[in-house]
């Protein structure tokens, strides 16, 4: 968007329900590249003389010549700092099944290392790091700070914003274990993490900060109140886990999304599952629209090799 478009563009954002899924302005380009591939081939299909044809295919490239010379400089492949390879290869050493909190929590930001123009991104940790990470997915655009639904989200903001000294405790209900602290933007705001208590910082590279939680943590725990212990289990898939019989009146599984144990009764309103144990051994969620997806994508692939074949 530009100065004059952006005001029109915010409103719509701000006052258009669907319009939250076109945050990104070239999103209608990709529906105008859409439009323009099925119609301009109808139009090709309808044009008798071949050399007309030829000439029409090269229209795409003399309008898109600059790709083939890395968009005069406007991008340029580039690899993650080092120091991150490092930072990952120490976390999975780590052979614990946790979770590690990417800080500062913004859903896209500048990074000092990016030789793009424009150095804003989406949180690349998910992306990059080989164990779980728990990142900001908070929009911040005009006066919206965050349009996210995850309790987990708004458990993270929650108790960043708490004057603390035992952050590592707060952080035990969502299985966090490190803390990584990306040496960007406005990362001074959270370096009162040296003066927490119960994180020990155990890395201090040239673009990040990786503090360890001293506090035990748990992917599955059994609770009375705030008297918790470990809960054993055995992964079966990603969807199904295996628990021993708890002693205790809670089990707390820490993975976000809808999951069922048993009979036993989901509590409301908690950042991680909650379940008050009413027996079960299994802890379970819907696999359907993933099967389904990948049913899908068999038939797909089966149609396009007999296809081939019989073209061949």
């Amino acid at each position: 968007t530009t100065g004059y478009t952006k005001p029109v563009y915010l409103f719509l954002y701000e006052n258009i329900f669907f319009f939250k899924g076109f945050r990104e302005p070239q999103k209608f380009i990709g529906l105008a590249a859409l439009a323009y591939a099925y119609l301009a081939g109808m139009g090709i299909g309808s044009i008798k003389n071949r050399k007309i044809i030829l000439i029409l295919m090269l229209i795409p490239f003399i309008y898109t010549y600059k790709m083939f010379f890395g968009f005069s400089g406007a991008l340029q492949p580039q690899d993650y700092p080092k120091d991150y390879y490092e930072t990952d290869r120490y976390l999975s050493a780590d052979t614990a099944d946790f979770n590690t909190l990417i800080l500062p929590w913004h859903g896209y930001m500048d990074y000092s290392w990016n030789k793009n123009a424009d150095k804003r991104l989406a949180n690349i940790a998910a992306s990059f790091f080989t164990k779980p990470t728990i990142s900001g997915d908070n929009m911040e655009v005009g006066t919206i700070y965050s349009s996210s639904n995850s309790p987990r989200s708004k458990y993270i903001e929650s108790i960043l914003k708490e004057n603390t000294t035992q952050l590592g405790k707060l952080l035990i209900p969502v299985n966090v274990k490190y803390i990584i602290l990306k040496k960007e933007v406005d990362y001074r705001r959270y370096l009162y993490l040296k003066d927490q208590q119960d994180l020990t910082l155990v890395k201090n590279t040239t673009s990040l900060l990786l503090y360890k939680n001293q506090n035990p943590v748990y992917k599955i725990y059994q609770a009375d109140g705030k008297d918790i212990a470990p809960l054993e289990y055995e992964k079966i898939s990603p969807y199904r886990y295996k628990i021993a019989t708890p002693a205790k009146k809670y089990v707390v599984f820490t993975e976000p999304g809808n999951w069922q144990l048993g009979a036993s009764t989901l509590l409301k309103d908690q950042s991680v599952n909650v379940f008050e144990y009413a027996g079960g051994r299994e802890i379970t969620r819907d696999a359907g629209a993933h099967i389904i997806g990948g049913i899908i994508s068999a038939i797909t692939l089966i149609c396009l090799l007999i296809a081939l074949k019989k073209t061949a």
